[in-house]
């Protein structure tokens, strides 16, 4: 017996995964599962035409914008009660500030559902993007503190910087659109269409090109359908807002290393408007292959985390804020302090995408990766970040640059017009002698950088909640889990810890409990575990505060034995393992001092 061939576009990681899993356990079908929403996800359906797929599988609007865009016949995974209910739960430590935005499928569930369990939560049904849109700006102006909702809205709650929590869709759902997609592949019969125009025009062109209408339909593609040209679309997916905001742009990128180069321009023919995609690739820049610098595309969202974290309520004035004020003064330099894991390359983020900048390439230098020889071809190299124009530079950990390349960078920074032509930010590691470094002393003073400090997590206690809800549900988008939260023990435990990694710490900490977690709540006894196996205090305070730095070296190290033996509660097989030292090393220091 021939097996249906389905075809399935997730909107998110965790869906992709479900489905995956779901359709090996049927052997009448024969599956292909794409990660892509709305456009993009046309897009791969339209490059896979040829495929003769008998049934497409996707959700919410995508469903509807795709079944618009083929002949396929296109199933839609339905939202279940279920599915609603763990959005529900999750979102429950915000009380009545939480609002259900969505289409129809979302919200006619939810209605009977805050109903039987008597949340007071708003429901608002939406018709359109643009009314999801007008929808979330009053709600923004309401201070609404959540938003429970589809991929659609969930996407536009993150460029308006609210707190969202999507609602994710469960077993039950996908296995009832696998069931309705194999009865309607029975009277399906395939047509395929294949639009071509322009091709004699641009067929002579050495660059790549690609035509789209106003729509985003394909009208024309010069380009193969092989691997490495899918991460080419999935990038003009990516920045089709981007090039339809200006009648012409152009953006680079390093994709599958090659740098390729993208020139847009929009087009008017009897009315009708028309996206013009012109792509041309060269071999990778020498400055490029040491994975010391990364170059992002204009338009690159940060996570729902960060965003959550930034802004706010509990952060003093709000950081996101402080950031889209910052970011008005471009081409301003800005200095980001912190200690590690506060988010520095994010902050970086949001001032480049809140800048007049945005829309052209970020590269971000790694520091801490650069060598003497790298930093000399770059600041060389003729097709150098630093040579260029109208773009950001984000220095990040300029500490960890050597003293030649600091003399370096400052020299170039006289001499080069390199402010006035680009938007530099850079981060440094804070310590308590942050503000005796030479080079802090020249950014703040010099070229007069605003300097923006992060906060460390342990003055942030209050956020830990809600910080929880929003990423324990970034982590059931990758993983296709379904975990509700932490018990109210658990998030006890989570407040009274020192974190002194700060985020990356605690971004770590909850997804190991997210994965390793069999039950809907994360217990506090794991909880407790787990952090048991972690640094007891921040490391900063250990090596400064109270150290009497003026005796011998001898003297030093058992001052800070000591301490760490203090933070163990003198267990000196954790004292040990902490230091990096043997149990026998330990115990002669201790003897050697006393």
């Amino acid at each position: 017996m021939e097996k249906t061939k389905i075809l399935a576009i997730a909107p998110y990681r965790g869906m992709y995964e479900l489905i995956l899993l779901l359709g090996k356990r049927r052997n009448t079908i024969e599956l292909t599962v794409y990660e892509a929403d709305l456009n993009e996800g046309v897009n791969i359906v339209k490059h896979l035409n040829k495929e003769n797929f008998d049934v497409i599988i996707s959700r919410g609007q995508t469903a509807e914008l795709l079944s618009k865009n083929t002949t396929i016949p296109v199933i839609e995974i339905s939202f279940s009660v279920y599915d609603i209910l763990r959005g529900l739960k999750l979102a429950e430590g915000y009380g009545e500030s939480v609002a259900i935005v969505g289409f129809s499928g979302i919200t006619s569930c939810a209605a009977i559902l805050c109903d039987l369990l008597r949340y007071k939560s708003e429901i608002i049904t939406v018709t359109s993007k643009e009314h999801a849109l007008t929808t979330l700006e009053r709600l923004q102006q309401k201070k609404c503190q959540i938003i429970l909702c589809d991929t659609i809205v969930y996407n536009l709650s993150r460029s308006l910087g609210l707190n969202a929590i999507l609602i994710t869709s469960g077993t039950e759902s996908i296995e009832n659109a696998f069931d309705q997609a194999l009865k309607v592949s029975r009277s399906y019969t395939h047509i395929k269409q294949q639009l071509r125009i322009f091709t004699q025009a641009l067929s002579s062109s050495p660059e790549s090109a690609i035509i789209l209408d106003s729509n985003n339909n394909t009208l024309y593609n010069s380009m193969d359908d092989t691997d490495e040209n899918t991460a080419v679309f999935k990038y003009i997916s990516r920045m089709l807002t981007t090039f339809w905001g200006s009648a012409t742009f152009t953006a680079e990128q390093s994709i599958n290393n090659k740098m390729y180069l993208f020139s847009s321009r929009q087009e008017t023919i009897q009315n009708q408007k028309y996206l013009f995609i012109f792509i041309a690739s060269s071999p990778m820049p020498q400055y490029m292959n040491s994975g010391a610098i990364e170059i992002n595309e204009g338009g690159a969202a940060f996570p729902d985390f960060y965003n959550a974290y930034f802004n706010s309520a509990n952060s003093l004035g709000g950081l996101k804020h402080t950031l889209s004020q910052y970011a008005q003064n471009a081409p301003q330099p800005i200095l980001i302090l912190g200690e590690p894991g506060t988010g520095k390359s994010k902050a970086a983020s949001i001032l480049y995408q809140e800048s007049r900048f945005h829309g052209f390439p970020i590269y971000t230098i790694l520091c801490g990766k650069v060598s003497s020889q790298y930093w000399k071809t770059f600041t060389t190299s003729p097709d150098s970040p630093l040579l260029k124009d109208n773009c950001t530079i984000f220095f990040n950990n300029i500490d960890a640059l050597g003293k030649p390349q600091v003399e370096s960078l400052i020299e170039f920074i006289e001499y080069s017009n390199l402010l006035k032509r680009n938007y530099l930010l850079f981060s440094l590691n804070s310590t308590n002698n942050t503000e005796t470094n030479s080079f802090f002393s020249y950014l703040t003073s010099h070229i007069s950088c605003l300097t923006l400090r992060l906060p460390p997590l342990r003055e942030r206690l209050a956020d830990i909640p809600s910080l929880c809800s929003l990423y324990i549900n970034e982590v059931n988008m990758q993983t296709g889990k379904q975990i509700t939260g932490f018990e109210t023990d658990a998030i006890k435990i989570l407040e009274e810890y020192d974190w002194p990694n700060n985020l990356t710490q605690f971004k770590r900490i909850v997804r190991e409990l997210v994965i390793t977690c069999n039950t809907p709540y994360i217990t506090a006894d794991n909880t407790e575990n787990m952090l048991s196996k972690e640094p007891k205090k921040h490391n900063q305070s250990l090596l400064t505060d109270g150290l009497d730095l003026s005796g011998k070296l001898s003297e030093i190290t058992y001052q800070i034995v000591l301490r760490v033996l203090t933070d163990e509660n003198n267990n000196q097989t954790k004292a040990a393992e902490r230091l990096g030292i043997s149990r026998s090393t330990l115990w002669r220091i201790l003897k050697t001092n006393l």
